[in-house]
């Protein structure tokens, strides 16, 4: 088969390219470091089964400083794999210099290559034109131009795609450089002629060459660098400027200035959004907005999914006899998915909102704007990309970490992301807002009055986002003490989001919390609807009876840790349960309580909720569970770690047992003493 690499810079458009080659719908993102592994698919149309699409991470060059960029110039060079027959190198045609460093590389690796140049529209309004013609005699590769989203150039492409159209660079050594560095790279190839003489410029930049190296002695290298330093020239940027003045040269000769430059769109806009004051003002309106549309805009279809499973278990109720199969199917089946399928709309909020922002290029300003903040609590402006995917989820955005080039800062990121409030924590948020807040609070702030349910989701979110730099910061002046890194971030041209795109994106996440709820969280509520109705024991008073359930029995045990915090063994139940996964919780409280899905509310999961507000302390009488019950929970699962998925991506991404145990244990531990501290203060408050 043959192999074809898509290669280019970050935000260069790869991954768009990809899709449509391949007709797959891979992740696209208006910001760097959305790709951080290798994907591939078919190229689709005529015979072109036998062509295989590689989509790797951006990279700037091929000297490789985070993990992801790792995995690209590995490939590109053979390393534990074989290299790509053709290289497709995807250039931004408004960013052509800076693009063109990459690619005058990868034609001295003599693998025949072609370049797609896109943007060109972006480039057309910045008055430049690119001369395809005049570029490719610079370069000695073909240059076509496409516009993947419209289609534009896409068949042209595919054309040279399958007659392998490329062509080929194999001069030695980059005709650019000085004397001095060409003699070097010359001198280092004499004792390694099977070695690319662009690798041996790539460690000739770096203080130690790459850990995975191999074929070349790392001593000639240091010894390279040696000879140049003796003769005053710095490697690490001397390499740089010789290859960027030939660039300039190439640029001269290929671009053809239409217009005067003139203030663009994005630089007008990034004056008010990247202002000073008016910059961060402007992120927290964007952020509360957000997290208001999650609590109120997603009411409605909400209220008509929970209708339909009302009807649904009503259904069964009156056409099915009583007996265990009928309990299981309204308890155990319709109840426990329905209490967590009922939240989708609130994800697909967020998923969508989330894709606008990061779709229009306003993602990107808001890791320009909170770098000081994550500078301060020893975290990479890099960090925000990978936290703010893990309000999604916390396993793509621990993957995400892989663009952050320091091992350390990477480390530390990864370690609090799962306090980063996932989409999974939104089915328990709202249930417990719902079940212990009252509906009609609201809070006057000037003529305003806002809801106050909505502010408790904006604050529980808000509180998680602050624990996360607070252990940060703990880190890096504890156990992952050093100075932070420096922070470079492209920031993407602002632009209308594709609506069509975001929404597919959503609904394929919206798709996989449907499986889950199909699978996982429907066989953890048929385990709990048996361990919580069985055995059958005959002559007992209800509370006897669920006490002596397996349920009770298991709940006994983790009683007496909970008790502090104003739970029982009904909330341990729950608590176990939702280690799988946090949702879990709402279905798992569901099936103890054997809430049927046709019980009326006035808002979502609050069936739930009304079955705990009427639960009794079986000796006073009084109601078992109060405002700082609710408090304590909510503060507990703003900060434990109850996901397995979670648990697992950590264990691969660190090699190794010690982070993904000690994160875990650690979470739990500060959850309880959370929960401890916010119930005692509620309480006081209350008293």
């Amino acid at each position: 088969m043959t192999r074809i690499a898509l290669v280019g810079n970050p935000n260069a458009g790869k991954t768009t390219l990809f899709n449509a080659l391949t007709g797959l719908r891979h992740k696209v993102g208006n910001y760097p470091g959305v790709t951080v592994d290798v994907k591939s698919g078919a190229l689709r149309g005529g015979d072109s089964s036998e062509i295989d699409i590689i989509d790797l991470p951006g990279v700037y060059s091929l000297t490789p400083h985070s993990p992801d960029e790792d995995v690209a110039i590995k490939l590109l060079f053979g390393i534990d794999d074989v290299p790509p027959n053709f290289i497709v190198n995807v250039v931004d045609a408004s960013n052509l210099e800076r693009n063109l460093f990459l690619t005058t590389q990868l034609v001295e690796l003599g693998i025949p290559m072609l370049v797609v140049l896109t943007m060109t529209d972006a480039a057309a309004r910045r008055g430049l034109r690119i001369d395809e013609r005049k570029l490719s005699t610079e370069l000695g590769v073909p240059v076509v131009s496409t516009d993947a989203p419209k289609g534009a150039g896409l068949q042209t492409l595919v054309s040279r795609l399958q007659d392998q159209g490329f062509g080929i660079n194999i001069s030695p050594v980059y005709a650019g450089y000085s004397p001095e560095i060409t003699s070097t790279i010359s001198e280092i190839c004499a004792f390694s002629p099977d070695i690319s003489p662009v690798l041996i410029s790539t460690q000739l930049v770096r203080e130690t060459p790459s850990k995975w190296l191999t074929g070349i002695d790392s001593e000639l290298i240091e010894s390279g660098r040696a000879k140049l330093c003796a003769l005053d020239i710095d490697p690490s940027t001397a390499i740089a400027d010789d290859r960027y003045i030939g660039i300039g040269r190439i640029s001269a000769r290929s671009v053809i200035r239409t217009t005067a430059a003139a203030t663009s769109f994005s630089e007008r806009i990034d004056q008010i959004a990247l202002h000073k004051v008016g910059g961060y003002i402007v992120f927290l309106a964007i952020i509360t907005l957000v997290f208001h549309a999650i609590f109120t805009w997603a009411q409605i279809p909400a209220e008509w999914i929970k209708s339909g499973i009302d009807s649904l278990g009503a259904l069964v109720l009156s056409s099915m006899p009583a007996g265990e199969l009928r309990d299981l199917l309204i308890a155990g089946v319709i109840g426990g998915v329905g209490n967590t399928v009922v939240f989708l709309p609130q994800i697909l909020t967020l998923l969508f909102l989330l894709g606008l922002l990061e779709d229009s290029g306003y993602l990107a300003r808001g890791a320009f704007l909170l770098d000081r903040f994550m500078y301060r609590v020893g975290l990479h402006g890099k960090s925000f990309i990978p936290m703010l995917s893990s309000f999604a989820c916390a396993v793509p955005g621990i993957m995400a970490t892989r663009t952050i080039e320091s091992g350390r800062e990477r480390l530390v990121t990864m370690f609090v992301i799962p306090l980063i409030p996932c989409t999974a924590r939104i089915p328990v948020y709202t249930m417990l807002i719902a079940a212990f807040i009252p509906a009609t609070w609201r809070v006057n702030i000037g003529v305003a009055s806002l809801d106050g349910r909505a502010l408790c989701m904006v604050g529980l979110f808000i509180s998680g986002i602050a624990m996360s730099f607070a252990v940060a910061a703990i880190l890096s002046r504890t156990a992952m003490k050093a100075a932070p890194s420096t922070f470079m971030l492209e920031l993407p041209a602002y632009k209308f989001p594709r609506i069509g795109r975001i929404m597919r994106e959503s609904i394929d996440q919206a798709w996989l919390f449907i499986k889950r709820a199909g699978t996982m969280i429907l066989a953890i509520s048929i385990a709990l609807w048996f361990l919580s109705s069985h055995p059958k024991i005959e002559g007992k008073s209800p509370k006897e009876y669920e006490r002596s359930t397996y349920a009770g029995r298991v709940g006994t045990l983790v009683e007496p840790v909970l008790k502090p915090l104003g739970m029982d063994w009904k909330i341990g139940i729950g608590l176990l349960a939702s280690v799988a996964a946090r949702e879990v919780f709402v279905a798992a409280m569901g099936a103890i309580y054997n809430v049927e899905s046709s019980d009326d509310d006035d808002h979502l999961g609050v069936a739930v909720g009304a079955r705990m507000r009427a639960e009794k302390n079986p000796i006073t009488g009084n109601p078992a569970y109060d405002i700082g019950t609710g408090a304590a929970l909510l503060a507990f699962f703003a900060f434990a770690q109850q996901c397995m998925s979670t648990f697992a991506v950590m264990r691969r991404e660190t090699n190794g047992w010690k982070w993904p145990l000690l994160q875990s244990v650690s979470y739990l531990m500060l959850a309880w003493v959370a929960a401890f501290i916010v119930r005692t203060i509620v309480m006081a408050v209350n008293a």
